[in-house]
């Protein structure tokens, strides 16, 4: 999407159709009313996604999810999203807010929380102790009894 922005020089101010289906991005002209820039990484996409999934969030949570795509990555931010909405629903609140955000983070985490566990797991997870024990039977077995192919 922001290559064919940038391939039709969009600039704010203009007034442009993004055809859903090819994501072809067409100009239309300029609208001098509302030339303000588009922040792309921030609360106006949150914002977008939100729409789309009518999901309606507290300006706090809305801000905090803003924070959050600063942070990690915007993916994960707008992930979080649907998943702070079926919390919010289990509680029967309207509105999504910081402590649904705040539990939805608990659940899914993002790729450097990740990272970051599977370092402090290092050598205590299952598929190390099976590929072990598979080489120290393999460095056992003697070489006669190797099937051939």
């Amino acid at each position: 999407m922001i290559d064919a922005l940038s391939k039709e020089k969009v600039l704010a101010g203009d007034v442009i159709v993004i055809d859903k289906t090819s994501g072809k991005v067409s100009k239309l002209g300029r609208s001098f009313a509302r030339s303000r820039d588009y922040d792309a990484m921030g609360a106006d996409i949150v914002q977008i996604r939100c729409e789309e999934e009518d999901v309606t969030l507290t300006s706090d949570a809305l801000n905090v999810l803003t924070s959050m795509a600063s942070s990690t990555t915007l993916r994960y931010a707008l992930n979080l999203i649907s998943c702070a909405q079926m919390i919010s629903r289990r509680r029967k609140a309207e509105h999504v807010d910081i402590e649904d955000l705040r539990r939805a983070y608990t659940y899914f985490m993002d790729e450097k929380r990740s990272v970051q566990w599977l370092k402090e797991q290092q050598g205590s997870l299952v598929f190390e102790e099976i590929a072990d024990s598979t080489t120290s039977a393999s460095q056992d077995a003697p070489a006669g009894d190797a099937m051939e192919t």
